[in-house]
């Protein structure tokens, strides 16, 4: 564990799961701005070879298509992140909000 956010592991746990919603959050703001690297591009031309897709995507096409997915994903687990924290408030008998 990094010293630096060593403090981070002292929150609550209702404290914990509101900072990894904010912290999704800002990523999802800024997911057009995280670079796709060469290797993650290979390897879904590979996938979608070994499928039998057969769709020539051009490479502007294809990153619209990969940062949609990426918003998609981290939409899904920020949304997961609420339900679990909301779950987890539940239980500990605190109001969920």
């Amino acid at each position: 564990m990094n010293a630096e956010f060593a403090p981070l592991f002292e929150l609550s746990c209702a404290e914990r799961l509101q900072l990894v919603e904010d912290l999704w959050e800002s990523i999802a703001k800024e997911a057009d701005q995280i670079p796709v690297p060469d290797w993650q591009i290979e390897e879904v031309e590979r996938i979608r070879i070994k499928a039998g897709s057969l769709e020539i995507i051009t490479g502007n096409c294809f990153l619209k298509r990969l940062q949609s997915l990426r918003q998609l994903v981290i939409t899904i687990i920020f949304t997961i992140n609420v339900i679990v924290r909301k779950h987890l408030l539940k239980i500990n008998g605190k109001p969920v909000g």
